[in-house]
């Protein structure tokens, strides 16, 4: 699911998405946290490529298409180190420099149950 919203304060538009992913919370951290290789599997990065990585995060070097290729949009940002949020953990990233004003990125990630009606449920 994907939307839009405008931060009241300071009239950003900012951009959200969301998916359930039918893995262990420890494949999902994994994937999100595999920064090189974001391209392969968000596909609006043309690139992402890790630049730096120590203890407290990592420094990365992503690139997307705007204006149907027209423009691109390239960012370094750097991603904290995962903190518990709740039941889930959080991962903010911050813009270290890039070609736009600003480039944020929160991943927020939790364990979700939810029950799957009879009739919804694939066959056995």
């Amino acid at each position: 699911m994907k939307s839009n919203f405008e931060q009241p304060s300071t009239k950003v538009k900012w951009g959200r998405a969301s998916i359930f992913v039918n893995a262990p919370m420890k494949d999902v951290k994994a994937a999100i946290t595999d920064y090189g290789n974001w391209s392969t599997f968000i596909t609006k990065f043309q690139k992402s490529k890790v630049l730096k990585k120590d203890g407290t995060g990592s420094e990365v070097y992503l690139q997307l298409p705007i204006m149907k290729g027209a423009a691109t949009i390239w960012a370094v940002e750097k991603f904290a180190a995962p903190v518990a949020e709740g039941k889930g953990e959080k991962i903010v990233g911050t813009m270290v420099k890039g070609n736009v004003d600003d480039l944020q990125a929160i991943w927020h990630y939790r364990p979700v149950d939810f029950f799957l009606p009879r009739s919804a449920r694939p066959p056995r």
